[in-house]
């Protein structure tokens, strides 16, 4: 295919339930454009990878279709940087093997409201969220304003990565590779290339399952990752100093408290930018104790 304008990045790893509704979801997009399917299998174990296959052969927008197959596992962000590399589009969108899309012109009113907006870099939209276990759908990834920048993205992810496009047109830093996972990161760094959009209808579902990379962790585990990437945030985009090293602070202290072999794990790095974390917060808390007292309102 020539004159590809989106590429859409899907990383899969024992998917097999749910690959196909994410193909699927992906190759029923009407567009007036071109565009392909990036899929990055981390060598899963199971049979994902014949369901692929099988889709690539028989589904006559198979032929979109870019297929990787590692042959040893590589870690979510190395395997995610890989995709991203295949990547020949002018804009990405982001879909995992166990998400799907539900709008058939969800790419197309993406790409039209970047094209007419250059001073946005991304945007995305309402997410439902299904709950595997339970069969149902529990709830709504929403951002909850329609326009907003970086600041509003430093303490979380307003948009859910399965509605994400962006432009391609930066380069992720190296240091990226190293978290344990990318979504917080890779918004900070596109709202700090411009503004967002978020459309105020849901055009894709997040899914809770048994094979999810972030719903199977324990709430420890999210703690310890939550931890790591709100680091290395706040190293790179430290505008929110004060609400960044509390939130610092309060996870370490819900960690120390379950795990504390996590914290002192964790590289020279990380251990510097939390000694610092500490030492500021606890100096702002103080300062601001003896201010009121000796200015009360």
């Amino acid at each position: 295919m020539n004159n590809i304008l989106v590429s859409i990045c899907m990383l899969t790893y024992n998917h097999e339930k749910y690959i196909q509704n994410a193909i699927e979801g992906v190759l029923m997009q009407e567009t007036n454009f071109e565009y392909e399917l990036i899929i990055a299998n981390d060598s899963s174990s199971d049979g994902t990878n014949v369901i692929i296959l099988e889709i690539i052969e028989n589904n006559k927008q198979g032929y979109r279709i870019k297929y990787s197959n590692n042959e040893q596992n590589k870690g979510t962000m190395t395997n995610f940087l890989f995709a991203l590399e295949q990547c020949s589009g002018k804009y990405i969108a982001l879909c995992e093997g166990d998400d799907f899309w539900t709008d058939p012109y969800k790419l197309q009113k993406q790409v039209d409201f970047l094209d007419k907006n250059s001073d946005y870099s991304f945007c995305g939209h309402e997410v439902d969220i299904y709950n595997e276990y339970i069969k149902n759908k529990i709830g709504k990834y929403a951002s909850g304003k329609s326009t907003f920048g970086l600041k509003d993205t430093i303490l979380g992810p307003p948009m859910h990565t399965s509605s994400l496009v962006f432009r391609n047109n930066f380069k992720l830093p190296a240091s990226i590779s190293r978290l344990p996972a990318g979504d917080d990161a890779l918004e900070c760094i596109l709202a700090s290339k411009g503004l967002a959009f978020s459309f105020p209808e849901t055009m894709s579902v997040y899914r809770l399952s048994e094979v999810g990379t972030w719903s199977t962790l324990s709430q420890i585990e999210k703690n310890h990752i939550i931890l790591i990437v709100q680091l290395w945030i706040l190293r790179n985009f430290p505008l929110l100093i004060i609400k960044q090293t509390r939130r610092i602070n309060d996870l370490i202290q819900l960690i120390k408290k379950e795990k504390k072999s996590l914290i002192t794990s964790l590289i020279l790095k990380d251990k510097f930018t939390i000694f610092f974390a500490i030492v500021f917060y606890k100096s702002y808390t103080y300062t601001s104790y003896i201010k009121n007292k000796l200015f009360p309102r």
